[in-house]
């Protein structure tokens, strides 16, 4: 049993390793990355744009090849793959994740001050599926064979077959002021003047910003605890 346990833990070592390399591969090699995009807003900073030949264009200007080298250099791009590898792995096991290339801050202080709000709709999203999936499971347990334990269950399975970022944009295409109806807010946490609510305006503001994420979230959730709970 030791054996196991030291040949099970010592397998760790190429496991990680191997995730790590085809991450690392996976993002230099798919088109899009950091310097492609810098690249991209300086051809594209303006309309008056001078190009190499001082020639003025009407949408992009061409980039001086010191200038591109300058840009790889600044993102590691001018040594080769495997020290870039080898440097990104070292920083990796540090905990030093990096600037993010979007909000161009430390990706640590992205993750952190993004992840109260990700806690907050996780709990509120697993809290409800168990109230709702558990009385429901028992219940079709009950009425097994039933007209609801058919239509439930094909309900269920249905929101089982829709990803979450596809309910969510279908949800604020009907009701985010879309093509239907404005009843949702389209984005955000709370609303812009949320301070200068009242308590009761507070507590519904914040209600108003959760329903739509908390059901995306849900969704997928329906069918695996309800059927579960009716099998037990």
């Amino acid at each position: 049993m030791t054996t196991y346990f030291i040949r099970r833990f010592l397998l760790i070592i190429p496991t990680f390793l191997g995730i790590t390399l085809v991450t690392f591969l996976i993002l230099q090699i798919v088109p899009g990355g950091p310097l492609e995009m810098e690249i991209m807003k300086i051809r594209m900073g303006g309309s008056n744009g001078v190009s190499e030949s001082g020639s003025t264009t009407g949408t992009s200007q061409n980039i001086p090849q010191s200038a591109i080298e300058e840009l790889q250099k600044f993102y590691g791009f001018d040594k080769p793959i495997h020290e870039r590898y080898v440097l990104w792995l070292g920083n990796l096991l540090k905990l030093d994740l990096g600037r993010s290339y979007v909000y161009s801050e430390p990706v640590m202080d992205v993750i952190t001050s993004r992840f109260p709000i990700s806690i907050y709709f996780g709990v509120i999203g697993f809290v409800l599926t168990y109230i709702v999936c558990i009385p429901l499971g028992v219940y079709k347990a009950v009425k097994n064979g039933s007209k609801f334990d058919f239509i439930t269950s094909a309900l269920v399975f249905a929101g089982y077959a829709i990803p979450g970022f596809a309910f969510g944009a279908l949800m604020l295409v009907l009701f985010g002021g879309g093509s239907f109806w404005d009843v949702f807010p389209l984005g955000g946490f709370r609303s812009s003047d949320y301070e200068t609510l009242s308590v009761s305006g507070k507590i519904w503001d914040q209600i108003h910003h959760t329903i739509l994420p908390v059901a995306s979230y849900m969704i997928g959730s329906f069918a695996t605890l309800t059927i579960l709970t009716k099998i037990l």
